[in-house]
């Protein structure tokens, strides 16, 4: 029994673990892309000057050019590109729990910005 358990589990735990990395990678891209398709189809194009920060307490904090809200998408995709990178090379090294610990934190912090994109834009409309 004893050289039963880890043959199998050594085999489904690296599928599993690929598939790990594989669904994180896929969601934090559609997350990517999904904030992209918000600013593009429903940031009004009339607006010069949009608000980029709110605040809860004071209001808007920061004023500037439409032009500006793509840098949420460009630096949300460099974020995920150094992520992939450090949670490839901890997959290589073997440290499982760094890896999912990096694509976990990965997904939630873009899911977070796409959130925060979705209510400036809310609040531009």
């Amino acid at each position: 029994m004893k050289f039963w358990i880890p043959r199998i589990g050594q085999r489904g735990y690296e599928h599993f673990q690929k598939r790990f990395f594989l669904w994180n990678a896929s969601i934090s891209f559609a997350l990517i892309i999904s904030m992209a398709v918000l600013i593009d189809r429903f940031l009004p194009e009339e607006l010069d000057l949009v608000s980029l920060h709110y605040n809860i307490y004071t209001g808007i904090d920061r004023i500037g050019p439409r032009a500006e809200m793509w840098l949420h998408p460009a630096l949300a995709c460099l974020f995920f590109l150094m992520n992939l990178f450090f949670a490839q090379r901890y997959l290589k090294k073997g440290d499982v729990f760094m890896n999912r610990l990096v694509l976990g934190f990965n997904t939630g912090i873009l899911a977070a910005l796409t959130l925060a994109t979705y209510t400036i834009i809310s609040i531009n409309r």
